[in-house]
């Protein structure tokens, strides 16, 4: 039946999406890692316009409120629609500290993608798609996909097709949090903490989006880094043994075990 239905949608329709999709979804991720590099993996919390930000809120809560559906981790720029983005490039900051130096020309990012924005909404709506309007979408795909680079281009939109396994990650960091309590229990010696480091430094990694604290998490590992620097060698043994032993380790380490639990029990949802 599905393929039935795929196969009678006009060949416009249907290459016109292909190509929307292509330009939209490689724009997102180009978007996320210019900003990125600037402004760190929770850019979008102080980049984005006011408007905007306030659309991502409603729209994740929107989709949360939803019990029937799979969640499936978006970035918050997956939650805004197609002329913000030229919103959020076209920002003045946004502008003169990341994009001015990747597109140089204002005019012709905003050209190509305010062009197609009507197109984009006859698609949305199942609207007929003209030759005329494939053309100004195949046009525009060209020059965007010129302007980030033809393997730059491909490369986000691979990486549109992925998502973060937030339950996995969360996993992994609860086996972790488990062996280094662990190993200060036995006075182990630490030095990484690479699971803490891949999740605290993403966009996810973050209250508002998770929906439960995580501030008990970054107090045990702050601990786990003073045990870490701890002088070792003869005669600290008993010093190491005492500063595991203090109440307030311990009841650091209690919060985090618990905000660890909170956070698997809220994202239980999401798909793995």
């Amino acid at each position: 039946m599905a393929e039935d239905c795929t196969q009678s949608a006009p060949s416009n329709s249907v290459q016109a999406f292909n190509l929307l999709f292509a330009i939209e979804n490689a724009l997102r991720e180009f978007i996320i890692e210019s900003l990125s590099r600037f402004a760190g993996p929770k850019w979008y919390k102080t980049r984005l316009p006011g408007d905007v930000l306030k659309k991502y809120r409603e729209g994740q809560q929107y989709e949360r409120a939803t019990p029937w559906i799979e969640l499936v981790p978006h970035h918050p720029i997956y939650y805004v629609d197609f002329s913000d983005l030229r919103k959020i490039i076209e920002q003045n900051n946004n502008w003169a500290d990341v994009f001015k130096d990747l597109f140089v020309h204002k005019g012709i990012t905003s050209d190509a993608l305010f062009g197609i924005e009507p197109i984009r909404n006859k698609v949305a709506h199942n609207r007929i798609i003209g030759d005329l309007d494939l053309k100004h979408v195949a046009a525009a795909y060209d020059k965007m996909r010129t302007l980030m680079g033809p393997s730059q281009f491909e490369q986000f939109l691979s990486r549109s097709n992925q998502y973060v396994p937030i339950f996995t990650e969360l996993s992994r960091l609860e086996h972790e949090m488990k062996t280094a309590f662990e190993s200060t229990a036995k006075l182990r010696p630490l030095s990484e903490f690479p699971q803490w480091d891949r999740c605290a430094n993403s966009w996810w990694f973050d209250e508002e989006y998770l929906g439960k604290q995580v501030k008990q998490i970054e107090a045990y590992y702050d601990e786990l880094r003073i045990y870490s620097d701890l002088p070792r060698g003869w005669g600290k043994g008993l010093e190491i043994e005492r500063w595991v032993q203090r109440a307030e380790f311990s009841e650091i380490t209690t919060s985090a075990h618990e905000a660890i639990c909170d956070l698997l029990k809220q994202v239980s949802r999401m798909a793995k």
